[in-house]
């Protein structure tokens, strides 16, 4: 029986098709034949043969039964075998293993396009949803049809959601989208579109901390809001950090943990919640500690290595195993007459001494016989936060057995075929 029109274009360019030669080689390809000119029993049979083509990845069909052809008349049902592979392979070996013409298979990379776009094209062309297709008025199939190793209907969605870079670009600069969303929309795209485009985003994120900082120094001088500094002292493990991360997941706030001594605000996006973790003396200086406690100083210069953040957290909170007295004597190159201890007291608006059973709070006070500085401790609660027992310490035993149940996942994972069977 003769191929109508239908399968014989080219529905990878959706133009008309060039003859596909053995040294093409691809990633992405797609097989289209009529029903009645399967070289297989059934379509079910067909599948079958496809999932045994070597490194194949993904795999999605559909028969199209509801197309008709330039003259209105109804096209005869025919086939669509989409597959990506995880490595390259020639329209001569897949036509080998397929048992049919060269003809009937379709090359659907370009010269120039990533495999990530080619993908999209292949999936999209299997319910008619590209930009082609809709124009030629092709009858538009509902990604429920398609049967797949994979979640096409999500797949779907998400990548015509894809507009173009630039469109993600702008999203993102107008605040529609997060960060993640934009890196995931762009690495749709293929991991080359990414690479190139990391370095815009981070050009539209200056831009738009830089705003939102001017938006929230104004809000603050408006107002006169202090920001709330909090130093938590105590041993490793009792649950410092974990009680400050605790206060702003319960209450939604975003927050930033500082994770190195050299460069801690390395990250930092000017999240709601600050946590200037493990501070030590040798790390600051006591301008700089000075200039981050100030609860009144809003445009505060925090300093990092690839990029200078604009602050703007309304909490701050200060994690050491040093209370801040015994953090101040502790600091060398303090002049006690001009940079007394007294300032960094008063910016501090709450102190919490933790232990493995509880949380005290306490102020600092003059005692005027001796003329020095007095702990007074106030209320105490219990302490849920501390990671009580042996800790991180583990048996020889148990170091084994970690190991071998993580290699056996491993080993689960590497072997888990990448395709459903029938």
């Amino acid at each position: 029986m003769k191929l109508l029109s239908e399968n014989s274009q080219n529905e990878g360019a959706e133009g008309k098709k060039k003859e596909e030669t053995p040294k093409v080689r691809s990633r992405v390809w797609m097989y289209t034949q009529q029903i009645l000119n399967l070289p297989f029993d059934s379509t079910d049979a067909l599948i079958r043969r496809v999932k045994t083509i070597p490194n194949l990845d993904k795999i999605a069909w559909i028969i199209h039964d509801k197309d008709v052809n330039k003259e209105g008349k109804k096209v005869s049902p025919h086939v669509h075998v989409g597959f990506t592979l995880t490595k390259r392979t020639t329209i001569s070996r897949l036509s080998k293993i397929l048992n049919d013409r060269s003809q009937q298979i379709t090359c659907f990379t370009k010269r120039g396009q990533s495999v990530a776009s080619s993908t999209k094209n292949l999936m999209g062309y299997l319910v008619h949803h590209t930009k082609e297709a809709k124009q030629q008025g092709k009858h538009q199939y509902d990604p429920s049809e398609v049967q797949a190793n994979f979640d096409y209907q999500s797949y779907v969605e998400q990548t015509e959601e894809i507009k173009s870079t630039a469109d993600i670009l702008d999203e993102y600069a107008n605040e529609n989208i997060s960060r993640s969303e934009a890196e995931n929309l762009l690495k749709l795209q293929g991991g080359a579109t990414l690479a190139r485009n990391i370095k815009n985003l981070d050009q539209i994120d200056t831009y738009l901390l830089e705003e939102k900082c001017k938006r929230w120094v104004k809000k603050k001088e408006e107002k006169g809001d202090m920001i709330m500094v909090s130093w938590l002292s105590g041993f490793a493990g009792t649950g410092k950090t974990s009680f400050a991360k605790h206060f702003a997941e319960e209450r939604g706030l975003s927050y930033f943990v500082t994770t190195s001594q050299n460069d801690p605000f390395q990250g930092y996006r000017g999240e709601q919640v600050l946590i200037f973790d493990e501070v030590r003396p040798n790390t600051i200086t006591y301008a700089d500690l000075l200039q981050i406690c100030d609860p009144y100083l809003y445009r505060k210069n925090l300093t990092a290595r690839y990029h200078n953040p604009p602050f703007q957290s309304d909490f701050i909170f200060l994690t050491s195993v040093y209370d801040p007295l015994q953090f101040y004597n502790s600091m060398n190159n303090v002049k006690s007459k001009i940079d007394t201890f007294e300032q960094l007291d008063r910016r501090i608006g709450m102190k919490l001494e933790f232990s493995y059973d509880q949380i005290t709070q306490y102020v600092y006070d003059i005692d005027p016989k001796k003329n020095r500085w007095i702990v007074e401790y106030g209320s105490s609660y219990t302490n849920p936060y501390a990671k009580k027992g042996l800790g991180s310490m583990f048996t020889l035993r148990e170091l084994q057995q970690y190991g071998d149940e993580i290699g056996e996942k491993e080993k689960n994972h590497q072997s888990q075929p990448k395709q459903t069977d029938d």
